[in-house]
């Protein structure tokens, strides 16, 4: 089975407020990173779907790539997806009081670089499914997933079936952590699959596993701060630069996120957070515990502990002082209490 047979209609994360469908089952015309599928085998059993694979030739043109979050946004670099200009997947930008002359004003400045790279989610159980097309029209899908809803919605939509015709059972699930939260090709191609063969069951190997599903955002954050001699924070300047891989996913809601959550921790009267999600030519970014907080974290808080160094102040009085106290409205405007 390859793509023309699936049709041209392409995944999402339904769940999002601002889904980009553009992920295909199976590639048609073009790859956009190593792990993209465009074949599909059922076989009574995986030795003999494996003899059929090596008996499939595919001709690849090679295209430019762009493997850097920073040259993709290069004038000139390849487009990976049309229409997202310089590569940008999604991007957000918080601002409140005025950061330069926050700078201005403050007794030091301190400016630091970090970057966390891809960490895998290493559940025990790797991505399986089983995908049953019944006699009726109806299909079944036995798949380990975190969002079962958003799973049917978005498979239903894929195959051309109304919802009602889509049903998916959900047995206990060997550890997802963020990884098992979309429709991925797999999913779809067993179903599809079922429809000719009867019942099919793909399990993925760990290299598989590895390859062609999500992974952690890698993230540059450049960290600016300036304080006074106590140590207390007048202006704060944080630019993220987020390594998406070749599609956007629920990897959509990252900026988000790292942008709510480096404004949370610190009372600053000026502020400036961005967070840009870059399209390369890699393994897809998405989910993963804590869903880019983790790593903003890590930045700040090493970030915080240079700066009490620096200025001879326990870094644990620097939090305790500088530290917001509940009730209080966040650089997003949501409200944080007790509750």
């Amino acid at each position: 089975m390859t793509g023309k047979d699936i049709g041209d209609r392409k995944m999402c994360v339904a769940a999002s407020s601002r889904p980009i469908w553009e992920q295909p089952a199976l590639c048609l015309e073009k790859v956009r990173y190593i792990g993209d599928e465009i074949a599909a085998v059922a076989a009574v059993d995986e030795d003999t779907a494996m003899e059929a694979l090596e008996l499939i030739r595919v001709e690849y043109t090679q295209l430019p790539a762009v493997f850097d979050p920073f040259e993709a946004m290069e004038p000139g670099a390849p487009l990976i997806h049309d229409g997202f200009e310089k590569n940008i997947s999604n991007r957000v930008l918080s601002e409140s009081g005025n950061v330069e002359q926050g700078f201005k004003e403050s007794y030091r400045v301190f400016e630091h670089r970090y970057e966390t790279g891809y960490q895998a989610h290493c559940a025990m159980e790797t991505h399986s499914s089983i995908g049953v097309w019944g006699l009726d029209g109806r299909v079944t899908l036995y798949t380990s997933t975190q969002s079962p809803y958003n799973l049917r919605s978005i498979l239903a939509y894929v195959l051309g079936l109304a919802e009602e015709k889509v049903r998916l059972i959900i047995p206990k699930v060997g550890g997802g952590f963020g990884g098992k939260a979309e429709l991925f090709p797999m999913d779809v191609c067993c179903v599809a699959l079922s429809k000719k063969t009867g019942r099919v069951k793909i399990v993925l190997s760990r290299e598989e596993e590895f390859g062609t599903t999500r992974v952690s955002h890698p993230i540059i954050f450049d960290m600016k701060t300036g304080v006074n001699r106590d140590g207390t924070l007048v202006a704060k300047q944080v630019k993220c630069i987020m390594d998406g891989g070749a599609y956007s996913g629920s990897g959509l809601a990252g900026p988000f996120l790292s942008t709510l959550f480096l404004g949370i921790d610190y009372k600053v009267p000026n502020i400036s957070l961005s967070s840009v999600r870059v399209y390369t030519n890699k393994t897809v970014a998405g989910a993963r515990r804590g869903y880019t907080v983790p790593q903003a974290h890590f930045a700040e808080n090493m970030h915080m502990d240079l700066i009490a160094r620096e200025l001879g102040i326990d870094p644990v009085q620097l939090r305790r002082d500088r530290k917001r106290r509940l009730s209080f409205r966040g650089q997003s405007r949501s409200q944080h209490n007790s509750g």
